[in-house]
């Protein structure tokens, strides 16, 4: 009987809220409204995560002030008025760039116009008598508005079209076997296991040092200088990541090119990029399924590549699609409200994530794979959190690869992964001229560091792996493209202003000549303090011009490139970059397979013979006109292709 009457009285509090609530219904029309401009940034988890989060945060707001003003009717509009802006504030306009544009006199108008608005809804609604119909219709409206968005232009949130936020019909798993390129007959003599690894903008030591001047040596430098051979003058054959990726697999320019894609469509839907997944047929992997081998790919870039395989590979593997990692929505900043926008969603996920992290860990000492807590020279990290979820799986398909390759019988075997690590400067970064002063510059750096360090662990991880087959697995290790440092450099420009800075030995920043003052910065919200910045502030006596070449090109093309193997190839390919002087993916796997081959294959083959790479390729990326680049048919102006040797930076 107890039980019966707390739940009657819950449903009668649910249905009063609903009733009287006017807070609600106007939040929900207000998220209706951004939810329509963000369907594949919010996600179907995140969307219905929202409505209950901001039905709990709307109740409490009615509650709390009905109970405080429950003697004064005029301050308790007043108090419902201005919690209903904030709401809407949080919810849509603090996402508009015309309303923060405005001055701070036209802004404060305009909140108090909107607020007198309200008041006089909440006045009228608490008189009206047909109100408690009236508020669940408006809930109700916004819910279905909501529901129509959702089912009419709706799209899985690890979808993304481009660079532009254009909502698509669901995509399906299509396979481009129309493709052709000539095949040639390459027969390996030796079939060693061969990995490839790509890395988000991993760079040598020399370049870093150049670009950066930091005193000290990274975790994963140290392990790649221990090690690895590393080739001199490493550039990528394109940018950006999916670009430079497609090249590799692609092997030559040719077939490259021949491949179409369309920037108004998903990339999923282009063959340029369905190589990784093997939707579309890549010449390095037939030359290798024709040769026996078992072929494997894994990514973290479902965006790019998918969630599903083709015919071309045997395995095809990706992180979980789990609410934590797939969620993008609190990669959404408020012009205001920064990190805490839809009224602190974002931080309440968080918080209950690692709540329930650490509930399941004291309840349960078991959780995760014991296997995946490393501890090296660098200190511990857990590779079970959700973050690490692509280097934990990448490590795990490394030892199921070995598995695989120490059964009686195996075919050789041939891995690739691509990590999202350490990153790039493509976001939250200033143009040169002001980002050392706004503390971008320096923000990044730090950031690319801590996610270097988990690099370092995946490193050091593979290399305890492999280091007892060595003699017998290639292991090429690569990073896509430079750290993008130019990302505001556009082509067309040959000179660009820039900062004098530097690091004291314990490594502080210095700009100029004086230790940079952090109080200038918001350190836990750098890209908040990038759009507050008063240039004005900027000192011009540490400002200078220099020439934008040959640095553009060597920040965005300039990469790692090294391998880890005593194979007789990977000591024949260091010794052709030692006479080459630079070296390229598709530079690299020609060395390869030309040194596996048997002799009649290189004698026969017209790309062992003829393959060359003198210069990178034409540019087909982004480009600062978006209209510039839409198709494979066109090329990005004033970008054309460089001489790797005019521009050796080791």
């Amino acid at each position: 009987m107890e039980k019966y009457f707390y739940l009657r009285y819950y449903d009668w509090m649910i249905l009063s809220l609903l009733r009287n609530n006017l807070i609600l219904p106007i939040t929900l029309l207000s998220f209706a409204v951004t939810y329509a401009g963000a369907t594949d940034i919010i996600n179907q988890e995140d969307l219905v995560g929202l409505i209950f989060y901001l039905f709990i945060i709307c109740s409490i707001e009615y509650l709390v002030i009905s109970k405080v003003f429950v003697n004064s009717i005029n301050l308790k509009h007043i108090s419902l008025a201005s919690a209903a802006f904030l709401n809407v504030h949080m919810m849509t306009l603090d996402f508009m760039p015309e309303f923060g544009k405005l001055k701070f006199i036209y802004e404060a108008l305009v909140a108090l116009s909107i607020i007198f608005l309200f008041f006089f809804f909440f006045k009228i609604n608490d008189e009206a008598k047909n109100s408690k119909y009236v508020n669940p219709g408006l809930s109700f409206a916004g819910l279905s508005y909501i529901l129509y968005t959702l089912i009419s232009l709706g799209q899985p949130s690890v979808y993304v079209v481009a660079h532009k936020y254009n909502s698509v019909e669901k995509v399906e798993n299509k396979v481009f076997s129309d493709i052709e390129f000539e095949r040639e007959n390459i027969v390996f003599e030796d079939k060693p296991d061969i990995v490839i690894f790509s890395y988000e903008a991993m760079v040598s030591e020399p370049k870093y040092r150049m670009q950066t001047k930091r005193p000290d040596q990274l975790p994963v430098h140290r392990l790649i200088e221990r090690n690895l051979d590393s080739y001199q003058n490493h550039f990528s054959d394109d940018l950006s990541t999916l670009f430079s990726i497609a090249s590799l697999f692609s092997l030559t320019p040719e077939y490259y090119y021949s491949l179409p894609f369309d920037k108004s469509i998903h990339r999923e839907l282009s063959p340029r990029f369905g190589m990784v997944s093997g939707k579309t047929p890549s010449p390095f992997l037939e030359i290798l399924k024709s040769n026996g081998y078992e072929v494997s790919t894994f990514t973290e870039l479902l965006g790019i590549f998918g969630q599903n395989k083709g015919p071309y590979i045997d395995n095809y593997n990706i992180p979980p699609l789990s609410l934590a990692y797939s969620s993008n929505i609190c990669k959404m900043f408020g012009l205001r409200s920064g990190q805490f926008i839809f009224l602190g969603y974002c931080i309440a996920r968080e918080s209950l994530n690692y709540a329930s992290s650490f509930a399941s860990n004291m309840t349960n000492s078991e959780t995760g794979d014991p296997e995946l807590v490393w501890t090296g020279e660098f200190g511990t990290e857990d590779m079970n959190h959700y973050l690490y979820f692509g280097v934990g799986q990448a490590y795990n398909q490394m030892k199921e690869m070995i598995v695989r390759s120490d059964k009686t019988n195996s075919k050789p075997q041939f891995l690739y992964a691509h990590i999202n690590w350490p990153d790039d400067a493509a976001h939250g970064y200033s143009p040169n001229w002001r980002n050392k002063s706004d503390g971008t510059f320096r923000n990044f750096i730090l950031h690319y560091e801590r996610k270097a360090k988990i690099t370092a662990f995946l490193l050091e991880k593979t290399i305890e792996l492999f280091k007892d087959r060595k003699k017998d697995t290639i292991i090429y290790f690569f990073g896509d493209h430079g750290m993008s440092f130019s990302t505001k450099l556009e082509w067309k420009d040959k000179t660009f202003v820039d900062q004098k800075f530097s690091w004291s030995s314990d490594g502080e920043y210095i700009l100029g000549d004086e230790t940079f003052d952090l109080n200038r910065i918001i350190i836990d919200d750098p890209e908040r303090t990038m759009k507050e910045f008063d240039v004005s502030t900027i000192d011009e006596s540490i400002s200078y011009v220099r020439n934008a070449e040959p640095y553009r090109t060597v920040d965005k093309y300039g990469s790692y490139g090294g391998l880890y193997s005593d194979h007789k190839c990977a000591k024949a390919s260091i010794q052709k970059n030692v006479s080459r002087k630079y070296a390229t993916p598709q530079l690299v796997l020609h060395d390869l397979i030309s040194c596996l081959a048997t002799p009649e294959s290189a004698r026969t083959s017209t790309y062992i013979k003829n393959f060359t790479r003198e210069s990178t390729l034409r540019l087909q990326t982004w480009s600062e006109n978006y209209d510039d680049i839409m198709t494979h048919k066109d090329f990005v102006k004033n970008a054309e292709p460089r001489k790797y040797l005019e521009y050796l930076y080791e």
